[in-house]
């Protein structure tokens, strides 16, 4: 039985069904935008460990950088995907996605 301090690990690596099921185009988007949210993670000395930080500092990171929606959107499904444990878990930056507004030129 756990500890309460004790918490229990997700998969340590993509299983390659899973891998396989998603376009080549999808997991190169993925891989742009997980890239920029770990740059900014790694250049603000942030470390999520949870899924409530990782919500947070993507809401965080949307605020302090220019990111478009699609890269926010894309960050977030990538992490889903690589974790598959946090899916269902980034409620805060899904609702943030689902309000974002693109203003179209008219």
């Amino acid at each position: 039985m756990l500890h309460a301090t004790e918490r229990l690990t997700g998969p340590r690596y993509l299983d390659a069904d899973i891998a396989n099921r998603v376009k080549d185009a999808t997991i190169k988007r993925y891989r742009l935008a997980l890239q920029r949210f770990l740059s900014f993670l790694l250049r603000n000395k942030y470390f999520p460990s949870v899924p409530a930080e990782f919500d947070d500092l993507l809401v965080e990171w949307k605020h302090t950088d220019v990111v478009t929606k699609s890269t926010f959107e894309g960050a977030i499904a990538a992490i889903e995907f690589t974790l598959p444990t946090f899916k269902g878990e980034l409620k805060w930056a899904r609702a943030v996605a689902a309000a974002w507004e693109i203003d179209e030129p008219m």
